[in-house]
């Protein structure tokens, strides 16, 4: 059976939620980041980063979780990737923008609220910075019900998950509504809501 390190509370969520859309059996084994469990020798000899998710199918292991789910998806479920090589390189720029962009700007404004003394201006600017890579999502979400196609992909799973986590922190979505209607038809699926029932 599929092990997967990391909890719901971590990038590893949008790694269950492919499991779970997939349909694959899996066992979670969660690390605990506070505890140090991610620093463990066993841990560090699967994920030399110290980081989660990583995933073990059988002999293979896998970490980094843009890397399992698209594993996934090939393995289990192509279809997720897209039905042309265009579309399936479109799941990958919307995957790489949603890590590289939004999720920075995300984890930016974290790292302020965890401290306890967030700095308004840093707070100020992250959000700004966040509310304006929104206004990209918000155009390419015009008259679409999906991110790529006709269909729920890969793309929609990650950006929205990298989202999920922003409205955690009060990110509001309010003043985008075609991603915030997006976003609605995304996290009710079956799937992620069984995820998201564990966070």
């Amino acid at each position: 059976m599929i092990k997967l390190y990391g909890s719901a509370m971590s990038t590893a969520s949008r790694c269950m939620w492919m499991l779970e859309e997939v349909g694959q059996p899996y066992e979670m084994a969660p690390v605990s980041i506070k505890e140090g469990e991610n620093k463990t020798p066993a841990y560090l000899a699967l994920n030399p980063n110290g980081k989660v998710p990583t995933l073990v199918d059988g002999a293979f292991i896998l970490w980094e979780s843009a890397a399992i789910n698209e594993y996934l998806a090939e393995k289990y479920l192509p279809a997720l990737l897209g039905a042309t090589i265009e579309e399936r390189a479109l799941n990958n720029q919307w995957c790489y923008w949603a890590s590289l962009y939004p999720s920075s700007a995300a984890d930016a404004i974290y790292l302020q609220i965890r401290n306890g003394a967030p700095d308004p201006a840093i707070l100020a600017k992250e959000t700004e910075r966040f509310n304006g890579y929104m206004v990209i999502l918000e155009t390419h979400l015009k008259d679409r019900t999906y991110m790529i196609g006709d269909s729920f992909q890969i793309a929609d799973l990650h950006v929205a998950s990298v989202l999920s986590f922003a409205t955690m922190l009060k990110i509001s979505l309010d003043a985008f509504p075609n991603t915030s209607a997006w976003m609605q038809r995304v996290v009710t699926r079956p799937a992620s809501t069984k995820v998201f029932a564990q966070m």
